[in-house]
């Protein structure tokens, strides 16, 4: 006897050592989850997979509800807190009743069905039955109570591929774990004791049946919870097809870099309500071969996404529906033609009314041309910029210092920029690449003071800082620009600041727009580069930005706002819309408009004279001597300008000729030429190898009265020309007094120096 209690109480040291030393075994370590994905309102608009294609959401226990844990212990296992991984009682309980012949019935802990789920153990076997006990006192051994609870409710399975309370929550009822009902959690309780026969999409009446066994238990248990009335009351079930995948191109995107809980910036209703609206403007316009769009909106105040739409149809792969046109990198024509009149406005080259020439030009090989092949004359830059003329964006890109337009777009990370050597004045047309969700950027830039800030699609903080692109005086003037262009289709109740683009070969079509708080982009096109003639920002892309302002605004009314400017070097001035410059007292069309002291180039406008017409001969008197005489006002233009106009096509009224022996009159009116070529005090070097060919160049423009420039050089004259045509004489080294007199005797003077080097 006494070595029978040696070899008992050794046998049970030697288990209780090997329980105190048994390894630490896995419990959700091996375990991938889904990613839910919600809207800014709480809304889901998405549960990934997990990467064994399982719909398994973990939820952490201090998140899983009370009611559930107790429905849980009173169902599967009453002493749950008491046993260490097996139940002794409800095991010799369970196996007497089946050698006696009685019903099978089970005796498996949580513990022991969280270690059969860890492991994949086939329990119905001795061998498996004994490595799930063993394997359950280990969990016991090394977990608290929480976590093999949380295991369990992570873990448990629901019928399908659907693992887990948090899963099955959002699946069958649409609901986050922690909103359930005591209905709700009562008939998830019931389902992982038979996932496959309770199923209850598959198996209703099965999984019915179950529920209401349970509401039996659970009132008996808790008889005062005051949720019991409503436990048999019917419950609407969805199934696993009812799994909302909303905003397809933005959740994928997010998944690839988020994992967990995702709360996005989207407005579900917004967005679903614009995917529907792009979907109807495609189908109206499938004859014209417009099958596919990308829509963007950005709340440019908090910098979140609101709505984001890749592609028409995600679904449909006759147009790549899958590409995310958001992120596309694609010429964005003249859509960012703003931003070289924004850094124009800050470098001093342009204010609003600035006149800008619109004529044939050459830059070395390039020559750009209007997209409709005409062109203007002088035009102000805020109509140069709203009816997108190519010739003045290019020729301004091409005074700009600094190579500041390539800088700013390398300032934005654009991510498809290439090295600066790649593009020439093209770079004002579109010859580089940008995606839609780049341009939204910069744009609300303009919004913003000149400054770019991250984008957000999520509700976490960026780690990105801020840029100070622009001065806030050039953005503010840039969007004042922008919003004067007339809207597309009608009518719209707030002020737009937008712009279209055209790629070349009509591959691509813009229309980027700034309304509210919002900043809006469209494009229109294929994902695989065709072009079509239909694809013009102004008739394919432009007609859906303002369905969807009108849209918006209906949905809600925008909160408008007068910026506050007072802080901006910025004056508001009256302008002589026919010269660009400070209006005086001759000028018959003045507007108000804005400049930016000490930076715009503005002065006071000279281009209106009154002369003297001699009311009998209608010559222009030498002098004023009423009643013999009568003032009439007359534009005077320089010689330069007055050739543009003349290319253009315009007609510009000029005075009569002057009446006999009027010189000294003429000379004292007028503006003398004004020499363009050579510079003031301009040093050229020649080398003596080539001095016997070399050339001085010689140009001035004159006043509109005049018709002929003699050059004298060092009071000799050398050539006679017409305006604006350049006059090329051989010259030698030395000083010279460089000399230009119109044929009414106005004269103007500069000095050169010529020097022969080696």
């Amino acid at each position: 006897m006494k070595y029978i209690l040696i070899s008992i109480c050794f046998c049970f040291l030697l288990i209780f050592g090997l329980y105190l030393l048994c390894p630490k075994p896995m419990l959700l370590e091996n375990f991938s989850f889904s990613s839910v994905l919600y809207d800014k309102n709480g809304h889901l608009m998405r549960i990934s997979l997990s990467s064994d294609e399982k719909y398994r959401i973990f939820t952490p226990i201090q998140n899983i509800p009370e009611n559930a844990k107790k429905a849980l212990l009173m169902y599967e296992d009453k002493n749950f807190e008491y046993h260490i991984g097996l139940d002794l009682k409800a095991f010799f309980r369970a196996a007497y009743v089946m050698l006696s012949g009685g019903k099978k019935q089970g005796a498996s802990t949580i513990t022991m069905q969280v270690a059969r789920l860890i492991y994949n153990i086939d329990s119905t076997t001795i061998q498996g039955k004994i490595k799930q006990i063993l394997i359950a006192l280990q969990l016991e051994r090394h977990y608290s109570k929480s976590e093999i609870l949380e295991a369990y409710f992570n873990l448990a399975p629901y019928g399908d591929n659907i693992e887990g309370l948090g899963a099955a929550a959002l699946i069958y009822f649409k609901t986050p774990i922690e909103k359930l009902t005591l209905p709700e959690i009562l008939s998830l309780i019931s389902i992982p004791q038979n996932p496959v026969h309770r199923n209850p999409i598959r198996q209703y009446h099965s999984f019915e049946t179950a529920r209401q066994r349970l509401i039996k238990q659970w009132v008996s248990t808790y008889p005062d919870e005051p949720q019991n009335e409503y436990l048999s009351l019917p419950l609407s079930v969805y199934s696993r097809k009812e799994i909302p995948f909303f905003a397809p191109h933005l959740t994928t995107r997010l998944l690839q870099t988020h994992t967990g809980t995702i709360h996005t910036t989207i407005d579900l209703f917004l967005q679903q309500h614009l995917e529907n609206t792009v979907k109807h403007y495609i189908s109206r316009n499938q004859s014209k071969n417009i099958l596919n769009a990308s829509v963007l909106i950005l709340n440019y105040e908090t910098m979140e996404i609101i709505s984001y739409i890749g592609s028409a149809d995600f679904w449909n792969t006759n147009i790549d529906g899958q590409v995310d046109g958001v992120r596309a990198s694609r010429s964005p024509g003249s859509a960012m033609k703003p931003f070289i009149y924004a850094l124009g406005l800050e470098q001093g080259l342009i204010h609003p009314l600035t006149l800008v020439k619109d004529v044939p030009s050459q830059y070395a090989l390039y020559e750009p041309e209007n997209f409709d092949r005409h062109f203007n004359g002088m035009v102000s830059a805020t109509d140069a910029l709203i009816h997108s003329l190519n010739i003045p964006a290019v020729d301004l890109l091409s005074q700009l210092k600094d190579d500041a337009f390539f800088q700013l777009l390398k300032q934005g990370n654009v991510r498809a920029l290439k090295n600066r050597q790649n593009y020439g004045l093209s770079l004002a047309l579109g010859g580089f690449e940008i995606s839609l969700e780049e341009i939204v950027a910069f744009y609300a830039s303009l919004a913003n003071g000149g400054i770019l800030k991250p984008i957000h699609l999520t509700k976490e903080e960026s780690l990105i800082a801020n840029k100070q692109i622009l001065l806030p005086e050039s953005a503010f003037l840039t969007k004042y620009m922008l919003s004067q262009t007339p809207p597309v289709d009608g009518y719209t109740s707030y002020p737009v600041a937008w712009k279209t683009g055209t790629s070349y070969g009509y591959k691509d079509a813009w229309s980027i727009g700034i309304v509210g708080p919002y900043v809006i982009g469209v494009w229109i096109g294929h994902f695989n580069g065709t072009g079509n003639p239909a694809f013009i920002g102004r008739t394919a892309a432009a007609p859906l930005l303002f369905e969807i302002i009108r849209n918006l605004e209906k949905k809600e009314h925008f909160k408008t706002k007068k910026p506050d400017i007072s802080h901006l070097n910025l004056a508001y001035i009256d302008i002589c819309a026919t010269s660009g410059d400070i209006a005086d007292k001759l000028c018959d069309n003045v507007v108000k408009s804005w400049f930016i002291p000490g930076v715009s180039p503005i002065k006071l406008s000279g281009i209106h004279r009154q002369i003297p017409i001699n009311k009998t001969t209608g010559l222009r008197a030498c002098r004023h001597t009423p009643p013999l005489t009568t003032l009439q006002t007359f534009e005077f233009w320089p010689s330069e300008i007055q050739n543009i106009f003349h290319l253009a096509g315009i007609i510009k009224k000029t005075p009569p000729p002057f009446e006999n022996d009027c010189l000294n009159d003429i000379q004292q009116s007028g503006q003398p030429p004004q020499i363009v070529y050579p510079n003031t005090d301009l040093v050229q070097i020649i080398q003596a190898s080539k001095k016997e060919k070399a050339t001085l160049t010689l140009k001035a423009s004159i006043d509109t009265d005049a018709t002929k420039i003699y050059w004298f050089l060092n009071n000799k004259l050398h050539c006679i020309s017409k305006p604006n045509e350049p006059c090329i004489i051989p010259i030698q080294s030395g000083q010279y007094d460089i000399k230009a007199i119109d044929d009414l005797g106005r004269e103007s003077i500069k000095r050169a120096k010529i020097e022969t080097v080696q």
